[in-house]
């Protein structure tokens, strides 16, 4: 198969998926190298889809892990899935994307809880069978994404550890739908020649983060300073803006940082 260059797919995941799609591109990048940004800020930010069935939300998600390879198929937040299998699934690989999907307000406090952990990497506590009263801790080394048809508005500690992206579902015109098929049909096969294109800037972002994070955190500080932001949301944001800035420089994108900006201010 012919290599895709990220900027052509880019393009036509950003035309396929507008203003969200810009976000998930944001998010797509801050995931490649979540080790890093962690590293400097404590912080791993979610991208949360919310939106009704057959809104785009669940193909956006997709088109993201493709990213990887075959998408895996999303984690069941509702039912029977628990939360050691939710965090463990989370910790098998490493800068990597994991899709939880069917969130609701009512999944109970423990899945809430777990849900936040990820922003802190905490990972899954067990105690070891042994006489030795030992803890057990599952890393949490991938970033995750969330979708559901509610929005995480019942716990405000988790809602202000996710970036929000609303899918509405409206008519598609055929120059739409043809775009959409387009980009499935380019990510058909796994799209890791773009992957392992982003990876080649790793020394780019580990010199470049840390100034133009400082210097795009306290640009938000300051636009909101008479608003009650919760700085998490301000840390979540910077992360995502200074991604689409540093690899923006060595790769052409089809939006550039300051939209990026002013979506997240909106």
């Amino acid at each position: 198969a012919t290599p895709i260059a990220f900027s052509t797919w880019a393009k036509l995941f950003y035309q396929v998926y507008g203003e969200n799609g810009a976000m998930g591109i944001s998010f797509a990048l801050y995931a490649l190298f979540s080790d890093i940004i962690f590293d400097r800020t404590k912080a791993a930010p979610m991208i949360f889809l919310f939106g009704q069935r057959g809104s785009g939300k669940g193909t956006m998600a997709n088109s993201l892990l493709c990213m990887f390879g075959v998408p895996q198929d999303p984690l069941m937040l509702g039912g029977a899935s628990t939360v050691v299998g939710f965090m463990r699934k989370l910790g098998q690989f490493s800068n990597a994307i994991t899709w939880l999907d069917e969130y609701k307000n009512d999944i109970g406090e423990k899945k809430i809880e777990s849900l936040k952990n990820i922003w802190d990497r905490i990972g899954y506590e067990r105690g070891v069978k042994d006489s030795s009263n030992r803890t057990q801790t599952t890393p949490v080394t991938s970033s995750a994404i969330i979708s559901g048809q509610e929005m995480p508005n019942v716990e405000p500690a988790l809602f202000s550890r996710t970036v929000l992206c609303e899918f509405r579902g409206s008519q598609h015109t055929q120059e739409a739908v043809n775009k959409f098929n387009r980009l499935r049909l380019m990510e058909e096969n796994g799209i890791t020649d773009i992957t392992l294109t982003l990876l080649q800037y790793r020394p780019y972002v580990r010199e470049r983060f840390q100034p133009y994070y400082n210097e795009i955190a306290t640009v938000l500080r300051s636009a909101f300073a008479s608003e009650n932001v919760i700085e998490r949301m301000i840390v979540n944001y910077s992360i995502f803006i200074t991604m689409t800035r540093i690899i923006g420089e060595q790769l052409e994108l089809p939006f550039t940082w300051q939209e990026v900006l002013q979506t997240s201010e909106k």
